[in-house]
This record gives C-alpha cells, structure tokens and sequence, in this order.
C-alpha cells in the first residue's frame, strides 16, 4: 500500500513538473481557446513609441473564433471610448463604421483586413492572442507564474538589418481560465524602445445564449 501511495506521489509530482513547461502552458491555453465561443472584454492599451511618448487608448471588443478564416482566424467588433467609429470583421469582410454620419465602407480585400487591426483607431484594441495564441517564429521561452497567472515570454530573433533588438512578447495568462490577460510586446531600434501594452481589465466568455 505504501508503495502504492508512492507511485502515485511520484507521478503527481511528474505531471505538475510537466504542466510548467512553456509547451505545456502553450497546449493548456490552446485547449482553453478551444471551447471559447466568443469574448467580449473591455481593455486599456499603453503604448511607449520610440519617440519616447506615450499613447493610450481604451473601449470594447467582441471576438469569435472562426476555423474557417484563413485570414485572421477569428471575427471581431472593436470601438474606442469617446470615437463614433468601429471596426467589424465577420470573417468575409470588413467594415469602417461612422456612426456620427451613419455610413460604413467595406473592405474586401484579404490583404487590407490587416489593415483594420494594425491601421488604427479601434482595431488597435484587438488582442489576437486572446482566441488564438501565436508563438511562431520564437526562439525561446520563459515562464514565470504568481498566485494567479502565468507569464509568458516569447523570445524572438534580432532583425539586423535594421538594427531592431531585444523582440519579444510577454503573454500574462488566467490561472483560472488559461486564457490571456494581457500582452506586452517590446522591441529596440538603435537603443529606442517601443513597448506596445494590452490589459483586459474586465471579460465575459461564453455564457448563456450567443454573444
């Protein structure tokens, strides 16, 4: 019976080693994402550019993974507090809403739907690695955690040719619900950093009924 009790000891202990790996975490947050249906979450972004100013922002985004976008992987509806524009992707297109003139332009070219993520205003609140977490291209990992939270640092290789250093991303993931949190993404060009911050501050997943 002893014997037994050690066995199982050991093999417990084997298992909570193995759950604190990178790879490991990086598989628990993918099964997680897995049975997100959709995400509605408010968040404030912080940004340091190389100018050394700071620019922040805050509002609201929807998301909903979609297997069958090739482009982004998910869809997603983004405003910004205090702007009457949004940003909708429903997995087909994209849409600039004006809602002070009422009118909305559509973007159905695949290689601009980036564009309503990376361009600006509302798009800038999108946190793709909440639905669908990326670590390609990385080169190294470390994982350090709290009572509440994993933190994981992707690493990512210099670009020389423009003398860009120290890539990388940290992930701030729920001990909960093994989703991420928050997302910083740093990198340094000639000594100046830029330091890009994303902090969900309040979230719903799934629930009762279609979001």
């Amino acid at each position: 019976m002893k014997k037994t009790i050690i066995i199982i000891a050991a093999a417990f202990i084997c298992m909570s080693a193995a759950a604190q790996t990178p790879a490991a975490l990086v598989a628990a947050v993918k099964n997680a994402q897995k049975n997100t249906r959709w995400a509605v979450y408010t968040i404030k972004r912080t940004d340091t550019l190389m100018t050394g100013d700071i620019r922040s922002m805050s509002g609201n985004v929807f998301m909903k993974p979609d297997a069958n976008d090739s482009v982004l992987g998910f869809q997603f509806r983004a405003a910004l507090d205090g702007d009457y524009h949004e940003k909708i992707y429903d997995g087909h297109l994209g849409y600039l809403i004006d809602h002070n003139h009422k009118t909305f332009t559509s973007v159905p070219d695949a290689d601009r739907i980036n564009y309503l993520i990376f361009g600006g205003g509302a798009g800038w609140l999108v946190m793709p690695d909440l639905i669908k977490v990326d670590t390609a291209k990385a080169i190294g990992f470390e994982l350090t955690k709290d009572n509440n939270n994993y933190y994981l640092k992707i690493k990512y290789a210099d670009f020389k040719p423009e003398d860009v250093t120290r890539r990388y991303k940290i992930l701030t993931i729920n001990r909960k619900s093994m989703l991420p949190a928050a997302m910083r993404s740093h990198q340094e060009t000639l000594g100046k950093v830029q330091d890009l911050y994303y902090h969900i501050e309040d979230i719903r997943v799934n629930g009762s009924g279609d979001a």
